[in-house]
């Protein structure tokens, strides 16, 4: 198990934890190849109307999916829980699951995924390109309370960001220099709760690329 590349806690008491090379990169190329050439691009309807509006991250592309379908899928059972248990904790559930889309050109902005900073809620952020420069830019950017950047961080391939998820935050575009998408995998994680879908049966992650692909088909994105 890869060691946390950055773990610290911000003036307000909130946590950011980076962890380098954290999932099998055969999954995670498998993943990319398919987001890139299969995925369902859905129009974001809440297009922020002002740089004020904080009702939504203004990415204009996302393929969101089931989170009962991801909780069950290996590439949460067997990389990304496992993680989130070794370095920060126990007892969370995926509610919100999407790919983010970016290109140069895209507007996002600062945001938070929960308003509610007494709850005790994580986001999950994976990064999907398997090639990236610093001259391509397209960081994620933290800021504190007083709207200054406290911690910047690029998109490298195989990286994981977990952080509180009342801390405001925005994904930078790439740059001109990429000619191409920014793929990102978030996750909206909340304590579980009665009801809540608990995952018993650990699934095997298919040998063969092709088997794969089809797993990630009928598994991750239904």
């Amino acid at each position: 198990m890869p060691l946390p590349f950055h773990d610290c806690v911000d003036h307000e008491g909130r946590r950011i934890l980076v962890i380098d090379n954290a999932i099998d990169v055969k999954m995670a190329q498998d993943l990319f190849d398919y987001v890139h050439e299969y995925a369902a691009w859905g129009l974001n309807p809440h297009e922020a109307k002002n740089v004020d509006d904080k009702g939504n991250d203004n990415v204009p592309f996302i393929h969101a999916f089931d989170s009962n379908l991801f909780a069950t899928s290996p590439l949460w059972t067997q990389q990304l829980e496992v993680c989130l248990r070794s370095f920060w904790g126990d007892g969370y559930v995926p509610y919100d699951c999407s790919i983010n889309n970016l290109r140069f050109g895209d507007n996002p902005l600062d945001h938070r995924d929960s308003f509610d900073s007494k709850i005790d809620n994580v986001t999950l952020l994976l990064y999907l390109n398997p090639t990236w420069s610093i001259n391509h830019a397209g960081e994620t950017v933290f800021f504190s309370e007083a709207n200054e950047i406290i911690f910047s961080l690029l998109p490298k391939f195989c990286r994981i960001v977990f952080f509180d998820s009342y801390i405001n935050h925005v994904a930078r575009p790439p740059s001109r220099l990429f000619h191409g998408t920014r793929y990102s995998l978030a996750v909206k994680l909340k304590r579980a709760e009665n009801g809540d879908m608990s995952v018993n049966e650990k699934p095997v992650i298919p040998f063969s690329r092709q088997l794969r692909l089809a797993y990630f088909k009928k598994t991750l994105f239904g």
